[in-house]
C-alpha cells in the first residue's frame, strides 16, 4: 500500500505543478482558458488523494424469478406471467 501512496501524491504533485504553470500562463498573457484547465488538474489531484470508498456488494441472481424479484416484479404461479 505504501508504494500505491506514493504514486498517488506524486501525481498529485505534478497534477499541481500544472495547475500552477496554467495559472501563470493565463495571467502573464491574458488568456482565460487555462484557468479552468487548472481547475481541472486541481480537481483530479484532490480525487486521487481523498480516501477510496468501501467497494459495494451487489446481489447477484442466481435464478429469473430471483432477478424479477430485484427490480420489484412478482411472479405469478397458475400462468407464468411476471407483474408488478
Amino acid at each position: 500500500m505504501g508504494s500505491t501512496r506514493r504514486v498517488r501524491w506524486s501525481l498529485a504533485a505534478v497534477l499541481t505543478t500544472a495547475a500552477g504553470i496554467d495559472v501563470y500562463l493565463s495571467l502573464s498573457e491574458g488568456v482565460w482558458w487555462p484557468l479552468a484547465l487548472a481547475v481541472v488538474w486541481i480537481g483530479i489531484a484532490a480525487a486521487l488523494l481523498l480516501p477510496a470508498t468501501e467497494p459495494v456488494e451487489i446481489p447477484t441472481p442466481r435464478t429469473a424469478r430471483e432477478a424479477l424479484a430485484l427490480e420489484g416484479w412478482t411472479m405469478s404461479s397458475p400462468t407464468g406471467l411476471a407483474t408488478r
